[in-house]
This record gives structure tokens, C-alpha cells and sequence, in this order.
């Protein structure tokens, strides 16, 4: 038997402890959480913006038709602010030249790659010194003090950045303004678009394109982005009502370099006249002597003939 104060401050002591005990655990899993994440990109790099742009001045980045690389420095533009920004003038060819601007401000982390080397996506403008600036997605890593571009994949001509962001899928997500088919390459973007892409590898591959459309309004089942295809190509998906015209919408395949190599139609499998989403099919055939990169668009259907009312979604593909 123990001495009645004896007992009672080992009691007391008893309950303070378990009182205690959970409390210290929660606190080490909240400390242990936060190490996680600070050294994990779940809410961005420890890499600060200014650290980024410090970085890119020291970097080079390669643009299309361009064998050099291009070193990045600091630059003014005519309203005398600094930009990240770079140029080649080829020695033998006054013709060949590039200019391109990078905007860091724009700048994603993608999710998974640590802090000490992290992955990012960063907008760029390209020039080649006429009326075009196209707007492309560049991929980075870091290395040393600087950065490494390993790729660039084209979004648009003349095009707006609304926002990017990286989805729970590491997907890229580019919000944009673009231009109606009406209108010139001059005119004002109003018209808004989401490009999406991802990253395999030291590569950054395009998904789909959806001008003035969302994943809410038409999906493509098949083919998916990357698939190989060949004559005649099957399309199969869903597409809510509003973008069929007598249980119909078009759609057509577009080579590498734009020329239409295949056109058709796809048809409403059930009563189009409704809200939801339809299951639609349908088979174009291909023109012969094409294969290599292509992309298949489906038009939403448009009998007012208004060219705000214009929709559609581009997916890639390799025709076989």
C-alpha cells in the first residue's frame, strides 16, 4: 500500500501525462507534415520568384528552326520595363533571326519534383521577326545556378495568358484568349481557349485544345491524345445537345502543318435534342501518302453561321 499523497501525485501526474501524450503527438504529425511539405512543391518551390528570374538570366533556351541557342538577359521594352528576354541573328543569313521573351511571372512548378531540382513550365513569346508572336510552353529543370530548356510545344499565334496552373494530375492547364475565324490576326483576343499538356520525360506533349469550349461540353473517347490512327479513323465520344444540328456536328483531321487530310461527320447515337451529354460515332477516311503527326478537331456545330458561336477541340494523334 502507498502513502494516500504519494499515490495521489502519481495519480495526478498519470492523468496530466495522458492528458498530454496525444496533445505532443499531434504536434510532432503537424511538424512532420510541414518538413513534408516545405521540402516536397505540394504549394509551390522554396524557390522564390526572384531566385527563378535569377536563374533564367543565367540560362539559355532553344526556339524552333533555331540551331543556336539563345542566351537570356535582362531587357526593356519600349515602355522602358525589364523583361527576360533574348535574340540570334544568324552571321550568314540576315533572314534568320529569332527573338524571345520569357515570362517568368507565368511560371509553374510541376508536382513531384523536389525543391532542389525542381521541374517547370514557363510561357514563352517567340518572334522570327515579322508581324507573328507566338506564344509557346517551355520545358525547364534546374541545374546548377541555372535553368535547362529541354522542350517547347506551340499554343498560338497572337494569343493572351489568362492564367496557368497545374492540375492534381500534373497536367498543365494554359487559360487563353484567342481570336473568332472571322477575324484577323490583329484583332482583340475575346475569345477564351484552354490548352492543356504533360510532361514525359524531358518532354512536354500536348493533350488537347479547346477554344470557346470545355471538357463539360464534348468529350473524345477515341482515339486519345498520342494514339496512332489510320484509314478510316474511328471516332467515338459524348457531346452535350447543344452541339449537334440535326443529331450531327462536324469533324475533320488536320496534318502537321495544317492542310486538311481527312473530313467528315460524326452522328448522335440517341435524341439530341437535350442538355446532356449524347454518345456520338463516326468515320473519316484519310487522304493516302500522309503520316506522322496530325490532329483530330471536332467543330461544334453552328447553324446561325455566327462566328461567336463557334466551338471546338483539338486532340493529337500520329497517322500511321
Amino acid at each position: 500500500m502507498c502513502r494516500e499523497r504519494s499515490c495521489g501525485a502519481t495519480g495526478a501526474w498519470y492523468a496530466f501525462a495522458m492528458k498530454a501524450f496525444p496533445i505532443a503527438v499531434i504536434a510532432v504529425l503537424i511538424a512532420s507534415g510541414a518538413w513534408l511539405v516545405w521540402q516536397s512543391d505540394f504549394f509551390g518551390s522554396k524557390d522564390s520568384a526572384l531566385a527563378l528570374r535569377e536563374r533564367l538570366l543565367m540560362s539559355e533556351v532553344r526556339v524552333p528552326n533555331i540551331s543556336e541557342p539563345i542566351a537570356l538577359g535582362e531587357r526593356k521594352n519600349d515602355g522602358t520595363e525589364s523583361f527576360i528576354g533574348g535574340e540570334y541573328q544568324s552571321d550568314e543569313d540576315e533572314f534568320v533571326r529569332a527573338f524571345v521573351s520569357v515570362e517568368d511571372e507565368h511560371a509553374v512548378v510541376l508536382h513531384g519534383s523536389r525543391s532542389v531540382a525542381p521541374w517547370y513550365v514557363i510561357p514563352m513569346y517567340i518572334n522570327y521577326g515579322g508581324t507573328g508572336t507566338f506564344l509557346s510552353l517551355g520545358l525547364f529543370s534546374s541545374e546548377g545556378d541555372g535553368l535547362v530548356h529541354h522542350d517547347t510545344i506551340f499554343v498560338g499565334d497572337r494569343v493572351s495568358i489568362e492564367s496557368i496552373s497545374i492540375t492534381p494530375n500534373n497536367e498543365v492547364e494554359l487559360h487563353y484568349l484567342t481570336r473568332r475565324s472571322d477575324q484577323g490576326a490583329a484583332a482583340e483576343t475575346t475569345v477564351p481557349a484552354l490548352f492543356k499538356a504533360v510532361r514525359e520525360g524531358t518532354s512536354l506533349l500536348f493533350i488537347r485544345d479547346m477554344v470557346n469550349s470545355t471538357e463539360n461540353d464534348v468529350r473524345l473517347t477515341a482515339p486519345v491524345f498520342g494514339s496512332e490512327i489510320s484509314s478510316p479513323v474511328v471516332l467515338r465520344g459524348s457531346a452535350r445537345g447543344p452541339w449537334y444540328f440535326e443529331a450531327v456536328f462536324s469533324a475533320e483531321v488536320l496534318s502537321e502543318s495544317g492542310e486538311v487530310i481527312g473530313e467528315g461527320f460524326v452522328e448522335a447515337e440517341g435524341e439530341w435534342m437535350t442538355e446532356s451529354f449524347v454518345p456520338f460515332r463516326g468515320e473519316i477516311e484519310l487522304k493516302e501518302g500522309y503520316s506522322g503527326p496530325a490532329v483530330v478537331v471536332l467543330n461544334k456545330a453552328n447553324a446561325s453561321g455566327l462566328p461567336e458561336m463557334e466551338a471546338s477541340v483539338s486532340v493529337p494523334v500520329i497517322v500511321k
